[in-house]
């Protein structure tokens, strides 16, 4: 893992909306155990999993978002909403004038996405959206080794992340709240093919499959592909056995990253490559989460990249309207 950059400045205070189960297990410990941020206080609705997340991360609890963003005691916010929920309370934390980190997709919708960028861009606040994979290092080993030509010149990427059904009441299957397999697992694979493949990227197709007792779309798959002549296909959904992964194909080898989007801090992630006549493999430990922590606290200290991360969220929000309007 990288070794974490302390700025050597007054920690970054950090406000905590919606105890969802993702921030319980991975981004709470990050943020929590980052010596570049302060993990002030954590909100919840009505305030009883608020105090159970304010136990376990020796923070305050507060019942209520509004309150949270009214509190004179923070730099930024961590949104752990419901994905219906992202782009509102990003809005609300950023008018607060608070830095944003928040759980993707920040929205799936381009002008919305645009708005919030322009906002966080015109009062100098960090907007950044939750993909920790892009900052493992197997991850950038493999954009490192395509870069240099290990699989000659890129055509077809297969990018898949399945997960078995969800209960009939998680918030995944809840339409009014962003539920669906579109919104929480197509985002993945779609980011990765951005990953390799640039963020010029034409929709050629789109199959989705609605899950008739929830009315949210429980598997699908995307047709992507740059001009340059690469393809993608974005496999994803509920009622799966589990898994994820990556495979980039060229026409001098084939690179594959697994698991791609969800390793655990002590899970191994192997990168394997080969063509014609050899290959190697090579497995690795690292905290994405920790990574990701490290990079937003560097953006919100020094404005680093902070356009590319605005930027990101739009092309990416671009990406997701069109897959969610097809064939429109």
């Amino acid at each position: 893992m990288p070794d974490v950059v302390v700025t050597g400045g007054p920690p970054i205070r950090i406000g905590i909306v919606g105890c969802s189960e993702i921030g319980w297990r991975r981004m709470l410990p990050a943020l929590a155990g980052h010596a570049d941020v302060q993990v002030a206080a954590v909100a919840s609705r009505t305030g009883t999993r608020a105090e159970r997340f304010a136990a376990r991360f020796e923070c305050e609890a507060v019942v209520g978002y509004e309150s949270l963003l009214q509190r004179e005691d923070l730099d930024a916010v961590y949104v752990g909403l419901p994905n219906a929920l992202h782009s509102r309370w990003a809005g609300m934390a950023l008018a607060a004038g608070l830095h944003v980190l928040c759980e993707k997709p920040v929205s799936a919708s381009h002008s919305e996405a645009e708005a919030l960028a322009r906002h966080a861009s015109e009062r100098g606040l960090v907007l950044m959206e939750n993909f920790a994979f892009v900052h493992h290092v197997q991850t950038m080993s493999m954009v490192g080794h395509i870069a240099k030509g290990a699989v000659g010149q890129v055509q077809s990427i297969d990018a898949t992340f399945g997960i078995p059904a969800r209960a009939a009441g998680d918030v995944r299957m809840r339409p009014e709240l962003g539920g669906g397999a579109v919104r929480d697992l197509a985002p993945y694979p779609i980011r990765a093919a951005r990953l390799v493949l640039g963020d010029a990227l034409n929709l050629d197709g789109v199959s989705r499959h609605l899950d008739p007792d929830h009315k949210v779309d429980a598997r699908g798959s995307v047709l992507l592909s740059s001009d340059g002549g690469g393809e993608a296909r974005c496999s994803f959904g509920f009622g799966y056995s589990y898994r994820n992964s990556l495979t980039v194909w060229g026409d001098g080898g084939q690179l594959l990253l697994e698991p791609a989007f969800t390793s655990r801090q002590d899970q191994p992630v192997t990168l394997s490559w080969s063509d014609d006549t050899s290959a190697w493999s090579n497995s690795a430990t690292d905290d994405a989460f920790s990574n990701l922590v490290t990079t937003f606290a560097q953006t919100v200290q020094t404005a680093h990249e902070a356009d590319a991360h605005r930027r990101d969220i739009v092309v990416q929000a671009d990406l997701l309207e069109r897959v969610c309007r097809w064939p429109a």
